[in-house]
């Protein structure tokens, strides 16, 4: 398990790194400027399962990922990138996202690090992909 001042590194370099891991996805595979729009979330959802495992560098595209479908998230819903550092969460060590919602009630951090490992290992998210998720609670929790 890494050490306190290894995540804290990681995360700094992760929100460091943000914007060009945004800038990557508008130039690569929406051909655009980001708008986040359910489409566009679908889109990079899909370019990221076909992709990942011949991509050259599969954790460069991971972090892509996660910090468009944080980004996604924050827009719909609210919240704060902030580091897990609760060693007992299966987000340890990685970018979570808290603080999110808009309803008043207290929410379970989410984590688009653990979105990814659901991808890779079951091939998808449960109830109908990211699109659902989003589609789901978008009424609920919209901020825009």
């Amino acid at each position: 398990m890494k050490g306190l001042k290894e995540i804290k590194t990681n995360y700094q370099d992760f929100q460091n790194k943000l914007p060009e891991y945004l800038d990557w996805v508008a130039e690569n595979i929406v051909k655009s400027s980001l708008t986040f729009t359910l489409d566009e979330i679908e889109k990079v959802h899909l370019y990221y399962e076909n992709n990942i495992v011949k991509a050259i560098d599969q954790e460069y595209l991971k972090q892509v990922f996660i910090a468009y479908m944080g980004e996604a998230f924050i827009k719909y819903f609210g919240g704060n990138w902030e580091l897990s550092t609760l060693k007992k969460d299966e987000a340890y060590g990685t970018p979570i996202i808290n603080n999110w919602g808009n309803d008043g009630e207290a929410h379970v951090t989410i984590s688009p690090f653990v979105w990814t490992e659901i991808i890779r290992k079951r091939g998808g998210i449960d109830d109908g992909g990211i699109r659902t998720i989003f589609e789901r609670n978008i009424n609920r929790f919209k901020t825009v």
